[in-house]
């Protein structure tokens, strides 16, 4: 070997000696890059770089939909404000934390900042709902390029894994925004009170129906909740009295109707179950198809039936019609008696009017008497009504 040549070789000796020495007063010696990293940071000591490369993306959550999104994914508005945060868990992660966003309108994710107002959504009618996605960006890791204590010169070699959260929080909206109306069939009806009816049973048979096929039923009757649905909805075990059922439809966003159908009618006192009644001649007969559970029979002339009532102006009895019945007559406490014909067509129930709501007021005791019975005849009574 020349004496250039070792001169040559102790040069380059020297230099890679001096390139892997430590720096004095420069920096420490390069350590391991941490496992789980959450704070990219990197040193440049001569020709090595260390640092790490967060990967652990944070996670995201949807903290509010205005309106409420009910459990179906329905909403009653096509403008919906939505919130969104991060969540860090015990990460550590020091890092800035943006979002981006992106909808049934959006290929792509856009920057974004919580809360996010979405306009304009169209009615849901069927197929893929409205969607909207949010997702956690690690913002300070998407702009600095960190390498696991990589030499310098392969670093570039080295993609930064992105830190966004590969889950994002997802919602899906479907619009409703028009109200249902509402129908109700079956209701009772009569000529003679068409806006407050008696109804000559006391298991009115009720049909509901609305617009929108998707819409359930919200009901009152006489102010508290009853159980209903679309179509016959009957109301069995009625008190005698003053009847009011309130129906509205309500379709699955909340929408409700905002002229709900009430329904009114009046249910007849039920004489073979009223205690209180004093019966001479009468009896109880069980029998399907008339008013509760049968009616009153009597079958002679001279028989009784008293009962009490308060104060009232209108007085009718239901009961059957047909040839072979007898005729009574009716007194409310000092009033003259009232006659009664049972006979006419055959016919389950009829109302007969013994005194209208224009009579005065009386209260007390009721008397109905047989008055005659033709020959294998009867008189059948089910029920009476009296009210103001």
């Amino acid at each position: 070997m020349t004496t250039t040549l070792r001169s040559r070789a102790a040069l380059l000796t020297f230099a890679l000696t001096a390139t892997l020495a430590p720096a004095v007063g420069l920096a420490p010696p390069a350590a391991a890059a941490p496992v789980g990293c959450q704070d990219e940071t990197h040193t440049v000591v001569l020709l090595s770089r260390t640092g790490c490369d967060d990967t652990t993306p944070p996670d995201t959550r949807i903290t509010s939909i205005t309106p409420t999104r009910n459990a179906a994914g329905w909403v009653g508005a096509s403008t919906v404000t939505i919130g969104f945060a991060a969540d860090l868990g015990n990460t550590g992660d020091a890092g800035a934390i943006g979002f981006q966003c992106r909808s049934t309108r959006q290929a792509t994710y856009q920057d974004c900042a919580s809360p996010v107002v979405v306009e304009a959504i169209p009615e849901h009618t069927g197929g893929t709902p409205f969607f909207f996605e949010v997702r956690a960006v690690d913002t300070a890791d998407a702009a600095i390029q960190a390498c696991d204590a990589t030499p310098a010169l392969a670093c570039g070699s080295k993609p930064d894994a992105p830190d966004w959260d590969g889950s994002p929080a997802r919602t899906d909206l479907k619009v409703d925004t028009e109200a249902p109306n509402t129908f109700v069939g079956g209701v009772p009806f009569e000529e003679l009170r068409p806006d407050w009816p008696v109804a000559l049973t006391d298991r009115p048979r009720l049909v509901l129906d609305t617009n929108d096929a998707a819409a359930g039923f919200r009901c009152t009757l006489n102010g508290a909740p009853r159980p209903c649905g679309r179509g016959a909805l009957t109301l069995a075990r009625l008190r005698a009295g003053d009847q009011r059922l309130t129906v509205v439809a309500v379709d699955p966003a909340g929408n409700a109707d905002p002229s709900p159908e009430s329904v009114r009618f009046f249910v007849p006192r039920d004489l073979t179950l009223d205690r209180a009644a004093r019966l001479s001649g009468f009896r109880a007969v069980r029998r399907a198809g008339h008013f509760g559970a049968g009616y009153l029979q009597a079958r002679r002339t001279g028989a009784e039936l008293r009962l009490r009532t308060a104060p009232v102006r209108e007085v009718r009895l239901v009961g059957p019609s047909g040839p072979r019945l007898g005729r009574i007559q009716v007194k409310i406490a000092d009033s003259r008696w009232y006659t009664v014909d049972l006979r006419g067509p055959a016919a389950k129930a009829r109302t007969y009017v013994v005194r209208d709501q224009y009579s005065p007021l009386r209260g007390g005791l009721v008397r109905i008497r047989v008055v005659g019975v033709p020959r294998g005849g009867s008189v059948r009574l089910d029920a009476v009504v009296l009210r103001k």
